[in-house]
C-alpha cells in the first residue's frame, strides 16, 4: 500500500512540478518572441477601456499566464503608467486570454509529448540563432506541460480503484450547495498555494479524465480557482501606492462577481456547456474520458467571456467601488515613475519601460543644463535658481541609483541578446547622464564664486557663453532625440556636431586668452571663466558617449 502510495504521489506531484515548469519555460520563450509587439502594447494601454480588454486578451494569451498580467497591471499602475480604470480592462482581458491555455492542454496531443521536449530541447541547445533557440524554448515548454499532464493523470488513476479516496471525493462535488462550498473553499485554497489558476485547471482535467471528479464538479473547481489566483495580484501588491493596490483589489471583487453570477445558474451553465461541446463529458473510451477535457475548457471560456461581456459597462462603478474601499492614507513616496520590479517578469516591456525612465531623467538635466547657462546671462533670480540646481543634483543622484538598482535587476533576468545590449547601453547612458548633471552643477557652483568675489563677466564673455551654451543644448537635445527614437544612425552626424562644438570652445578660449593679454577682464574672472568652458567641454563629451551608446550597444 505504502509502495502504491509513493508512485501516486511521485506521478502526481513530479508532473506538476514538470507542468509548472513547463508553463514558466514556455511563458518566457513566448514573452522573448514577442518582444517587440509587446513593447508595441504598451502604447495602447491609455486608449480607452475597451482597448485594455483587447491588450489584455493579447498579452495573456502570449506568455499564457494570467498572473504575470496581473503582476504586471500592479507594475503599470504603481508605476504611474495606466489609471484604475484602464488596470481594471485590462485584468479583464486577462481572465478571457488565459482560456486560451486551457484549450492547449484540451487539444489531443499528449503523445507527442516527449518528441516536443527532445526537438525543442534540440533547437535549445544545439542551433545558435536565439530566434531558432527562443522557439526551442517554448516547445519544450509546451512538451514539458503536456508530459505532465500525462503524470498526473496515470498518478491519479489507481485513485479510482481506492475507496477511502472514492469517499472523499463524494464530499466534494455540485449536487448540493455544501458541496459546492466545500469544493469552492479547497480549490480557492489549492490555487492561492501554487499561484497558478492554469496548473489547477491541469490537475482539473487530469483527475476529471481518470473519472475521479465529475464535470459539475470541475466546473465548480474552475469557479475556485478563479478566485484563488487573485492571490497572486494581492501579494504583489504589497508595499506599492494606493493606487496599485485598488487594481489588486478590483481583480479580487471582479472574479467573485463572476463566481456569484456562475453559481445564481450553475445548472443552465452545465446544461449550457454540454449543448455546445459534441459528446457527453461522461463518455468512456478505456479508462478515461476522452471528451471530458474538451467540456472543460469550453466552460472555462463561456464563464470568463460572459463575466466581461456583463460587467464591462460597470467598469468605471467598480472603480468608484475599489477607491472608496482602499483609500488614501498619507503620501506615496515614489522616486521612478514608470519602472517597478515587478515588470522584470516581462523583460521585453521593462527595457522598454527604463528606456522611459532614462528619458525622464535626461529631461530633468536638460532643465539643470538650461538653468545653469542663463546663471550668467540673467539679470535676477539667479541664486535662487542656483540653489534648484543644486536640489536638482540630489534627485538626479537618486534617480541614478534607483534606476542602475533595476536595470542591474533586469540584466539577471531572461533577456534576449539584443535586450541585453540595450540594458547594458541604457546602464552606460544613466551613467553619462548624470555626469551631465554633475558639470551642470559645476556651473551652478562658478555662478556662486562670481558673487562671492564680486567679479561679473564682459559682454563679449557673455555672448560667448551663451552661444556656447545654445549649442550644448541643440546637441544634448540632438542625441537624447536618437535615443527616443533608438536611432542608431546619427553617431557620424554627431560626431561632426561634437567638432563643431570643441571649434567654437577653441575660439572663445584664444578671444578669452587675448583679452586677459589685453588686461580687459578680471584676473578673479578669468578663472571662474575657464573653469565655465571646460566643463561645457566635458558636457559636450558627456553627451557624445549617449550617442556612442545608442548606435553601438555594448
Amino acid at each position: 500500500m505504502s509502495g502504491l502510495f509513493f508512485e501516486i504521489a511521485f506521478n502526481v506531484f513530479g508532473g506538476l512540478g514538470l507542468f509548472l515548469f513547463g508553463m514558466r519555460q514556455m511563458s518566457s520563450g513566448l514573452q522573448a518572441i514577442a518582444g517587440e509587439s509587446l513593447r508595441r502594447i504598451i502604447n495602447l494601454l491609455t486608449v480607452n477601456r475597451f482597448v485594455a480588454v483587447l491588450v489584455g486578451f493579447a498579452i495573456t494569451a502570449v506568455i499564457q499566464s494570467s498572473s504575470v498580467t496581473t503582476v504586471m497591471v500592479v507594475g503599470f499602475v504603481n508605476a504611474g503608467l495606466m489609471n484604475i480604470v484602464q488596470a481594471i480592462g485590462l485584468i479583464m482581458g486577462a481572465n478571457i486570454g488565459t482560456t486560451v491555455t486551457g484549450w492547449i492542454i484540451a487539444i489531443k496531443i499528449t503523445k507527442y509529448a516527449l518528441p516536443m521536449i527532445a526537438i525543442g530541447v534540440f533547437m535549445y541547445l544545439f542551433i545558435r540563432r536565439e530566434s531558432v533557440q527562443l522557439w526551442g524554448q517554448a516547445l519544450y515548454g509546451l512538451g514539458m506541460v503536456f508530459f505532465g499532464l500525462v503524470l498526473m493523470k496515470d498518478g491519479f488513476s489507481p485513485l479510482k480503484e481506492s475507496e477511502m479516496m472514492l469517499g472523499l471525493l463524494q464530499r466534494f462535488g455540485a449536487a448540493t450547495f455544501g458541496q459546492m462550498l466545500l469544493t469552492l473553499l479547497v480549490g480557492t485554497a489549492v490555487t492561492m498555494l501554487i499561484q497558478s489558476s492554469s496548473a489547477f485547471i491541469g490537475i482539473i482535467m487530469a483527475m476529471a479524465c481518470t473519472g475521479l471528479i465529475t464535470f459539475p464538479s470541475s466546473v465548480v473547481m474552475i469557479l475556485a480557482a478563479n478566485i484563488g489566483t487573485t492571490i497572486t495580484a494581492q501579494i504583489a501588491s504589497i508595499g506599492t501606492n494606493v493606487h496599485a493596490r485598488r487594481a489588486a483589489r478590483a481583480h479580487f471583487i471582479f472574479n467573485i462577481l463572476g463566481v456569484l453570477m456562475a453559481l445564481v445558474v450553475f445548472r443552465q451553465f452545465v446544461q449550457l456547456v454540454d449543448w455546445l461541446v459534441p459528446h457527453s463529458p461522461d463518455t468512456l473510451s478505456g479508462d478515461t474520458k476522452p471528451y471530458i477535457m474538451q467540456h472543460i475548457a469550453m466552460a472555462t471560456t463561456i464563464f470568463n467571456v460572459v463575466t466581461v461581456v456583463l460587467l464591462v459597462p460597470f467598469i468605471r462603478p467598480l472603480a468608484t467601488l475599489v477607491t472608496w474601499l482602499v483609500p488614501q492614507r498619507g503620501k506615496d513616496e515614489k522616486h521612478l515613475t514608470f519602472v517597478d520590479d515587478r515588470l522584470l517578469g516581462t523583460p521585453s516591456l521593462a527595457v522598454e519601460q527604463a528606456r522611459q525612465e532614462v528619458l525622464t531623467m535626461s529631461n530633468m538635466v536638460r532643465e539643470m543644463l538650461e538653468k545653469g547657462i542663463n546663471l550668467f546671462l540673467l539679470e535676477k533670480g539667479r541664486t535662487t535658481a542656483a540653489r534648484e540646481i543644486f536640489a536638482m543634483e540630489n534627485q538626479v543622484d537618486n534617480f541614478q541609483r534607483d534606476l542602475t538598482v533595476f536595470l542591474s535587476k533586469l540584466l539577471q533576468a531572461s533577456l534576449t541578446s539584443e535586450e541585453g545590449q540595450e540594458t547594458r547601453a541604457l546602464v552606460r547612458i544613466t551613467d553619462e547622464i548624470e555626469s551631465i548633471g554633475d558639470y551642470a552643477e559645476n556651473l551652478a557652483k562658478c555662478y556662486m564664486r562670481t558673487k562671492k568675489n564680486e567679479v561679473d563677466f564682459t559682454e563679449t564673455a557673455k555672448n560667448d557663453i551663451a552661444r556656447m551654451g545654445r549649442h550644448i543644448l541643440d546637441y544634448f537635445d540632438f542625441n537624447v532625440e536618437a535615443l527616443k527614437k533608438d536611432d542608431r544612425t546619427k553617431l557620424a552626424e554627431a560626431k561632426s556636431k561634437g567638432d563643431t562644438i570643441n571649434h567654437i570652445a577653441d575660439e572663445i578660449r584664444d578671444d578669452h586668452i587675448k583679452r586677459f593679454d589685453d588686461n580687459i577682464c578680471d584676473p578673479r574672472a578669468s578663472l571662474i571663466y575657464s573653469d565655465i568652458i571646460v566643463a561645457m567641454r566635458r558636457i559636450k563629451n558627456h553627451t557624445f558617449n549617449i550617442a556612442e551608446a545608442v548606435a553601438k550597444p555594448t
